[in-house]
């Protein structure tokens, strides 16, 4: 504790001495009204010069509706006082300044005022000691606590209760501490200027209250801070500075599912969040540089954006899961995101790396949903984790077709290959024009494919590997020149041998009006698309597939090559120039026909699918 507490110590015991006249509750007046000086054994009414030693005995309750001014002196005996009027803690001298509440409940319903007299400099706190609890709001939230260049904390063994469930302001420039325990609930709790700290001796409970912090102003949540669930939630308008952090022995918790949702950002700087509940982040956050946040047992859902600041860490500890919502974005400098057992990472939004940055992943299990933008810096997955790059497709409903993506130029290591802990069942895309992603250690299933941009020649996207290949799965072609037959593209170099190599055997792309298809070349390290028929508006031969007549009006022949193979899912699918299905027919033999007289004239696609899997795509005439 401060140096300047201690002085205080002797004088509990000699409270007479120290703080004026001692008067004890009697109740003999009207046994209700602090203001019948009857109820009182010095027969007059306490604290009127606002020193003094106030004592209401267990059991006894004292109503309150006038002002009581308190300077100097304590509060203590183990009874209650209803304060219905107002109560101002006035630091009113430069030395003799000591508020103590121990052993006492003081219930507001109205105003309690922290403040210090005009012209005096000294700023010691007022007292909250053990047994002791000051409860602003207890009346249904009625009341408000304002504190003004005054902080609050304790000398006793252990501290008493400050419990806000009702309005509260702090205001001044000066830097304020509050470190007894704290409940925090429900009701507008505003920092109007100045620094207001509480890191607490024991713990500080956060229940649901609005925060309210203006520019230039700070709150720095410290310690033992507990975020309390079953709904809890804090909201509020943050345009200043506040800061979640570890305290010198304690750190803040999360209970049950909490909700942050406020405007602003809050900043977590050197912290742990500990407990099993979950966090639902609807303001931003900010990890500062060079620091650590730790989440150990807690879920922790970003629902904004999560920006993680150069040489900074995310620890993942105990039964976490970091997940990045469908609305939300992490932004990740240079730094480091590291479990100790597979901890789950999920994004279903975006994560984007910043400026060049390199981004280490070890011991996690990153799911990827949505969209990774590497852009042109890294994102490198140690051996110890796993991946899973999403893929779906029903084939009831091709048009919901959903994978992962990740896009940019720069550099993607996968872990060491395995099967079970290796899935790269999505896309993979050199975006931002014609450009090379760079990867290490690539791997790709059967269902998962490479999204190349191809503008001549010479203008192509490409990947570009180190290490090992294990390929299956194919290509999605943009095309924007009209290539000529045996035209050539190197679209994945590998810089060793392809370990495994059996992609979808063709592709097809389409340029005005036009298909062209590629055949998918496996060479020792590279694959190559080369372009073997060029099908116009009357060829609907594609993937060993041919539907005629065309144009139709009737019907439509389909002859599929016996070398697709059937299973039970075996559809074809007639779509509008939208993308939307308007006949969908399930087939279980190559040879058949289709009755297409319901739909107008027009110009429509028509899709073969087996086995999950889209086999053909042609175009189709209806007169």
């Amino acid at each position: 504790m401060k140096k300047a507490f201690l002085i205080f110590i002797g004088c509990y015991f000699v409270s007479s001495f120290c703080f004026g006249q001692v008067h004890t509750w009697t109740g003999n007046g009207d046994n209700y009204f602090w203001s019948d000086a009857d109820n009182w054994d010095q027969g007059t009414i306490p604290l009127i010069d606002g020193v003094g030693t106030v004592i209401i005995p267990t059991g006894a309750e004292v109503h309150s509706t006038s002002t009581i001014n308190f300077e100097y002196g304590e509060f203590t005996g183990g009874g209650t006082l209803f304060n219905n009027g107002a109560m101002n803690l006035i630091n009113s001298d430069e030395v003799l300044t000591s508020k103590i509440f121990s052993n006492i409940s003081i219930l507001s319903s109205t105003y309690i005022n922290v403040f210090r007299a005009d012209g005096i400099l000294n700023t010691d706190p007022i007292l909250i000691n053990e047994g002791a609890i000051i409860y602003s709001g207890y009346a249904s939230g009625i009341g408000l606590f304002n504190l003004n260049g005054i902080g609050i904390s304790f000398n006793s063994l252990q501290p008493g209760i400050l419990f806000i469930s009702s309005d509260f302001t702090k205001t001044g420039i000066e830097d304020v501490i509050i470190d007894v325990e704290m409940n925090i609930c429900c009701y507008d709790f505003t920092v109007a200027e100045g620094t207001l700290i509480i890191e607490p001796y024991t713990v500080n409970n956060v229940f649901g209250p609005y925060f309210d912090i203006p520019q230039g102003a700070s709150l720095f949540l410290k310690g033992n801070t507990i975020f309390n669930g079953s709904g809890g939630s804090v909201t509020g308008n943050i345009q200043g500075l506040l800061e979640i952090t570890n305290g010198l022995a304690a750190n803040p918790s999360i209970l049950g599912s909490f909700f942050f949702d406020a405007e602003g950002e809050i900043i977590l700087n050197n912290v742990t969040f500990q407990g099993s509940g979950t966090f639902y982040s609807r303001v931003n956050v900010f990890i500062p540089e060079n620091t650590t946040a730790t989440i150990d047992g807690p879920r922790f859902s970003n629902q904004r954006t999560l920006y993680a600041g150069h040489n900074s860490t995310i620890l993942l500890n105990g039964e976490t899961r970091l997940s990045n919502s469908s609305n939300g974005e992490m932004i990740l400098n240079e730094c480091v995101i590291e479990g100790n057992n597979n901890q789950r990472i999920t994004n279903g939004g975006f994560i984007t790396i910043n400026n060049n940055s390199n981004v280490f992943v070890d011991n996690v299990s990153f799911e990827n949903y949505n969209v990774l933008n590497i852009g042109n810096g890294s994102f490198i997955m140690g051996d110890n984790s796993e991946l899973d790059n999403y893929y779906y497709f029903d084939p009831e409903f091709p048009e919901w077709e959903e994978y992962g993506k990740i896009i940019g130029s720069g550099n993607f290591r996968f872990p060491t290959y395995n099967s079970q802990t290796v899935k790269n069942n999505g896309m993979f895309s050199p975006e931002l024009g014609i450009t090379t992603m760079h990867t290490e250690n690539f791997s790709q299933t059967d269902t998962g494919f490479i999204e190349i941009e191809i503008n001549d020649l010479n203008s192509f996207d490409k990947i570009e590997n180190i290490g090992a290949t294990n390929f299956e799965g194919g290509f999605k072609i943009e095309l924007n020149f009209q290539p000529s037959i045996g035209d050539e593209f190197i679209v994945y170099q590998s810089d060793s041998s392809i370990t495994s190599c059996s992609p979808i055997s063709t592709i097809t792309a389409n340029y005005n009006n036009y298909d062209y298809v590629f055949d998918v070349i496996c060479n020792t390290n590279n694959i190559t698309l080369r372009l073997t028929e060029i099908l116009g508006m009357d060829s609907f031969s594609n993937n060993g597939v041919s539907f005629y007549p065309n144009p139709t009006s009737e019907v439509v022949n389909y002859n599929i090559s016996k070398d697709i193979i059937f299973d039970n899912n075996n559809m074809i699918v007639i779509l509008n120039g939208l993308g939307e299905i308007l006949k969908k027919v399930y087939i279980d033999k190559p040879l058949g026909n289709i009755n297409i007289d319901d739909l107008s004239s027009g110009l429509y696609i028509i899709k073969l699918i087996t086995d999950k899997k889209i086999v053909s795509v042609s175009k189709l005439i209806i007169e």
